[in-house]
């Protein structure tokens, strides 16, 4: 099953340019390194978690959705290394 992270970050001061992160792993915990030009308060982080695959069984029922979340200006350090988990 492939994890997906998604960053969003408003990375300029002025914010007239974002810069999208797209992060999948199928590692057990992955680590991601926060850009040195991070901005503590313009950033939003999206997470988008896999379903599940359905039964094989006939009848068993439907495979369960993948799981959504957000946060907005998330304060990290620049050059920290992230571990993070989906």
């Amino acid at each position: 099953m492939i994890k997906r992270l998604i960053l969003l970050a408003c990375l300029a001061l002025s914010c007239t340019a974002q810069t999208q992160v797209f992060l999948t792993s199928t590692a057990t915990l992955p680590t991601w390194t926060v850009p040195s030009n991070w901005n503590n308060a313009a950033n939003t982080i999206e997470v988008i978690g896999g379903g599940s695959c359905p039964s094989s069984n006939i009848g068993s029922g439907g495979a369960g959705g993948g799981a959504y979340t957000k946060i907005v200006n998330l304060t990290l350090t620049p050059g920290a290394s992230i571990t993070y988990q989906v």
